[in-house]
């Protein structure tokens, strides 16, 4: 009895993975709205506020700017195109390692700049 309980349990188990879709991942009309990456979700809502983090490299197809990161939110979704917002920039690791020479120390400067579109970033 225990065996037809666990196997009709077994049966009822629904498959998530069939019922996701892929959507693509837009960067924002300043960067020409290239697709920056696909991700999956069963439900657009779900989609709202995940960030990506892509290279400048990928974008600008530049290799002289590889060590740039740029992190995008997801502000909405329409058919299966997700549209983001720009949120911030950091530069890799091992560039700054190299960029700050021995016996020397790295200044850090934070600025808030306000853009030609009227948002405030910090830089």
């Amino acid at each position: 009895m225990a065996k037809a309980r666990s196997r009709a349990a077994a049966r009822k188990i629904k498959d998530k993975w069939k019922a996701k879709k892929w959507y693509n991942v837009l960067a924002p009309p300043s960067f020409e709205n290239a697709t920056i990456a696909e991700t999956l979700a069963d439900d657009p809502s779900k989609l709202m506020n995940r960030v990506t983090e892509v290279s400048m490299q990928d974008l600008t197809n530049d290799f002289r700017k590889s060590h740039v990161k740029l992190y995008f939110k997801i502000h909405g979704v329409e058919d299966t195109n997700a549209h983001t917002h720009y949120i911030g920039h950091a530069f890799t690791s091992d560039y700054l390692r190299r960029m700050v020479r021995r016996r020397r120390s790295k200044i850090d400067g934070v600025f808030d700049v306000t853009t030609r579109d009227g948002a405030v970033i910090r830089v």
